[in-house]
């Protein structure tokens, strides 16, 4: 389980998705590369054009151990477990988003995961988080440090290269824009494609746009270091313009 930035809550498991009472702050950073770009015997089976073994966090866990791990309580010194979601397998995120004020307030619980994204308000009680929208996308990977902007209400869901069955020297890498200010709609308003990818930060308002990993691709020039960073400026939600060398901006 991982719980940061203030009022955005990640947590990661294979299983079943859990809502929280507590939040913590801390500090999130993205997953260490994968060595050699190597695909196992069991992701070649299954299309999917990753390693299992070697990205902590990743692996895929026994079913039962998972089971366990979600269903225990006090495993985190003050947390309260108080529920759980078992719809969303594979979830990787969770953002949590306010809409109102006073009596009409409503939370919405944001889940990512290899599924796309789902909306569950949790506003009436967080025990039993009810499902109002969703956007589909089955077979990507993975949002695993999902960015929002809370105030015009935007989810920037970072496509790896390893998303519908590619790997990191193949794959297409980008951004999708998806529109959450009707949680019963989520809706796609832009996509920006990038040269690699794994997750997505705002930075400065979300004027700008950091993404970077999950490692270098076979066709990048050598001087570019391990993990290049590339720099998205977004002119309005549904404009964008992403240099082609890292670490660049546009006016």
């Amino acid at each position: 389980m991982r719980l940061h930035r203030g009022s955005r809550s990640v947590l990661f498991s294979a299983g079943a998705v859990s809502a929280v009472a507590v939040l913590a702050a801390g500090t999130a950073w993205a997953c260490p590369p994968e060595p050699g770009n190597q695909q196992t015997a069991t992701s070649q089976a299954q299309g999917e054009g990753r390693n299992l073994g070697a990205h902590a966090g990743h692996v895929r866990r026994d079913a039962a151990t998972s089971t366990q791990s979600a269903a225990a309580p006090g495993a985190q010194k003050g947390v309260q477990h108080v529920g759980n979601v078992p719809e969303p397998k594979e979830a990787t995120s969770l953002v949590f988003m306010d809409y109102g004020k006073g009596r009409a307030k409503r939370t919405i619980m944001y889940v990512t995961g290899r599924f796309g994204l789902k909306a569950y308000d949790i506003s009436a009680d967080p025990r039993a988080p009810k499902l109002v929208g969703s956007f589909d996308l089955p077979g990507y990977w993975q949002g695993e440090d999902t960015e929002a902007d809370h105030k015009r209400k935007i989810i920037y869901l970072s496509r790896d290269p390893r998303a519908f069955g590619g790997n990191t020297d193949t794959g297409e890498s980008g951004i999708y824009v998806i529109d959450v200010s009707r949680p019963e709609r989520p809706t796609q308003i832009a996509y920006t494609q990038v040269p690699a990818g794994h997750t997505t930060s705002c930075v400065n308002d979300c004027k700008y746009l950091w993404t970077g990993g999950p490692a270098k691709a076979s066709w990048m020039p050598a001087d570019w270091g391990g993990r290049p960073i590339w720099v998205t400026t977004r002119a309005s939600p549904r404009s964008s313009r992403t240099p082609s060398t890292p670490g660049a901006t546009t006016a």
